[in-house]
């Protein structure tokens, strides 16, 4: 016998409180936070709570689609004009869902710093925010974020930090005849030339283990976050399975959808950090000027060689990644070249007007 709707909002019903108990956040009044928490989660379609709850048991595994959530730019009618109770922060409403959600399942010490960070939606998230009536949705997914630090605060860090913070920024969706800016401002080509910008090597201490990968996509995506996103150029194998590595070169101008010319963005969506160092030379045994951290979660432009600014200097090189293991005179290891995982990526020269 065909349940029809009853079984729809039954299990809708189930995945809601599934979200509630993986919720990151607890309030002195949890009560009342539920009754909050509830009357939010009506804004959403059944079909984008299963893909929330997907995403949120997984830990990012199962996030390909997006979960467009309830405008934000209107107080609900029932919602009386009340202390907050910690739950929804009071910040830009245009944003606050994203925000939301990525502080009750993704970050829960989520704290804004705008001289250092952004909250932004990744080029694989294809809702992004659309204006409609007047009123703001957003992808409330909180795989689909990052914390993308600033090209100019990443080149003041000379030692290993752990960044915290967001920033919002409005900006204009374009089109053009080259491409389609969707909602978030990342530019998707669908004609974009295959032109090799990186080659991408897989090390085991001082074994080098399978074939050179040329990447040539947008945007390349290592490991297990190969399975997990939509347009991506897939880099996947046994060793980055086995090593649960999960990572992300991106190719994408600073400001998001900006005509600025494109750097190369690295992006962790692992569970342990990522040492990285860049060298003007190609040899793995280079010595690092600076190793620098980055913490699960976040984004920044890899280092440059030359310029002060960070991206766009044209150069090639060598970044050295390595998973989870730091190098150096703070470290067991003296050597990027004996950290057991480690990902070696030599860049082309790019031309500034390349895409």
């Amino acid at each position: 016998m065909d349940c029809g709707l009853w079984c729809v909002f039954s299990e809708r019903r189930r995945h809601v409180e599934k979200l509630w108990r993986r919720r990151l956040l607890v309030t002195a009044d949890e009560r009342r936070a539920r009754r909050r928490f509830l009357r939010l989660m009506r804004g959403f379609d059944a079909e984008d709570v299963e893909v929330l709850r997907k995403a949120v048991e997984t830990g990012g595994l199962d996030a390909k689609l997006c979960a467009p959530g309830p405008p934000m730019d209107e107080r609900p009618e029932e919602e009386p004009q009340e202390e907050d109770s910690g739950l929804i922060p009071q910040i830009d409403r245009p944003m606050s869902m994203p925000y939301l959600c990525c502080k009750m399942w993704r970050w829960k010490d989520l704290q804004v710093d705008a001289a250092l960070h952004r909250l932004e939606a990744l080029p694989w998230c294809r809702f992004g925010r659309v204006t409609i009536n007047n009123a703001t949705v957003s992808c409330c997914n909180p795989y689909h974020y990052a914390l993308w630090i600033r090209a100019e605060a990443s080149q003041l860090e000379d030692c290993e930090v752990d960044e915290d913070g967001r920033k919002i920024e409005p900006k204009k969706e374009e089109e053009d005849g080259e491409g389609k800016t969707i909602g978030n401002g990342h530019l998707i080509n669908p004609q974009q030339p295959s032109t090799t910008w990186a080659r991408l090597e897989r090390w085991e201490k001082r074994e080098r283990i399978g074939e050179t990968i040329p990447l040539t996509g947008q945007f390349a995506a290592i490991g297990l976050l190969a399975a997990a996103v939509l347009d991506a150029q897939p880099v996947s194998s046994d060793f980055d399975l086995r090593n649960e590595v999960s990572f992300a070169l991106i190719r994408q101008s600073d400001p998001i959808g900006s005509q600025n010319p494109p750097d190369v963005w690295l992006y962790n969506s692992g569970t342990r950090p990522l040492f990285l160092t860049i060298s003007s030379s190609t040899a793995v045994s280079a010595r690092p000027e600076h190793l620098r951290r980055l913490t699960p979660g976040y984004c920044k432009p890899r280092p440059s060689t030359t310029s002060p600014r960070g991206g766009g200097d044209g150069c090639g090189g060598s970044l050295t990644i390595s998973v989870g293991k730091g190098w150096g005179p703070n470290y067991q290891r003296a050597l990027a070249l004996d950290t057991p995982v480690r990902y070696e990526v030599s860049f082309a020269p790019q031309s500034p007007t390349s895409l």
